[in-house]
């Protein structure tokens, strides 16, 4: 059987063909969110009969990106099936969407479970609404963004580029300083994986900016375009301390690099309740379902 590979910044290119041939626009088919995590969840990938097969083994489970490209679907399950008996591990598969889901549930109807994935969903906002904030529904962002402007007069917004990365580097080492632990390991992981997108910044085709203000860095943002209407926002990051940083790298960001594609996709909420109402209260005009399948 093929070796699978463990996934790296050089596997750029080979995992987003076979992304862009799937059509998919969300955080699951965004290379960047898969280096992201890469530390806390080992990613390997693997391409047969010109199919692109995705996993990583937890300790319970084998999570398997939904199989894109040539092979047909029986052999695919066959063949995760077979790894997933070879492991002694059951196997989940995430980031199947409608379609998908249709197709599985007509096919295997006996054999696999198929569940709407709600924490996975991913939150679309209209490009328009983020860097202009019209509307009374936006008054509340507005405000915050009209307070930090107050308190920061002089402050800057700044294109990531080669320039100011050790500064976007430094600023992600100082967050990870005062808001984690020794011993936190989803941040410390995560910490990992942004310092990975930073140091590959160009090599991964990745584009961003930071705020200034005050004469520190005191946010950051990470993006890569998911097709030429949508765009993924793969890392959002300010200091707790300073009020409404968050509401101004949102709207400058996208008031400043993203005017040319219609959609924002700021990735799922996880299940986090905290998570899901700040995304909430961007009004995003479409969560995109997802569905995920067990074997019976």
């Amino acid at each position: 059987m093929t070796a699978y590979n463990t996934l790296s910044p050089n596997d750029c290119d080979t995992i987003k063909r076979f992304f862009e041939g799937s059509g998919k626009e969300d955080c699951d088919h965004c290379f960047a969110a898969l280096m992201r995590w890469s530390f806390r969840h080992p990613i390997q990938w693997k391409v047969l009969e010109d199919t692109l097969f995705i996993r990583t083994i937890t300790e319970d489970e084998i999570w398997y990106l939904m199989p894109m490209g040539r092979m047909d679907i029986k052999s695919v399950l066959d063949l995760i099936s077979e790894e997933s008996k070879e492991e002694g591990k059951p196997f989940l598969i995430y980031g199947i969407d409608r379609e998908e889901e249709r197709m599985l549930e007509e096919l295997f109807p006996d054999t696999l479970i198929l569940e709407e994935d709600r924490d996975g969903e991913d939150y679309i906002y209209l490009s328009s609404d983020l860097s202009e904030l019209p509307g009374k529904r936006y008054q509340k962002k507005r405000n915050h963004c009209s307070r930090f402007e107050k308190d920061f007069p002089d402050y800057t917004f700044e294109k990531l580029d080669r320039s100011n990365i050790p500064r976007a580097r430094a600023f992600e080492l100082e967050w990870n300083s005062i808001y984690s632990s020794p011993d936190d390991i989803d941040l410390n992981c995560e910490r990992d994986g942004i310092l990975l997108l930073l140091d590959n910044f160009e090599k991964l085709g990745l584009f961003g900016g930071l705020i200034r203000a005050g004469g520190r860095v005191v946010a950051i943002t990470i993006a890569e375009q998911l097709s030429p209407e949508m765009v993924d926002i793969v890392v959002e990051k300010a200091h707790h301390d300073v009020d409404s940083a968050y509401a101004v790298i949102n709207r400058d960001f996208a008031r400043n690099c993203l005017t040319g594609y219609k959609f924002i996709n700021r990735e799922d909420d996880v299940g986090d309740e905290g998570l899901r109402t700040a995304k909430l209260r961007y009004h995003p005009v479409e969560l995109r379902k997802k569905y995920v399948a067990r074997a019976r």
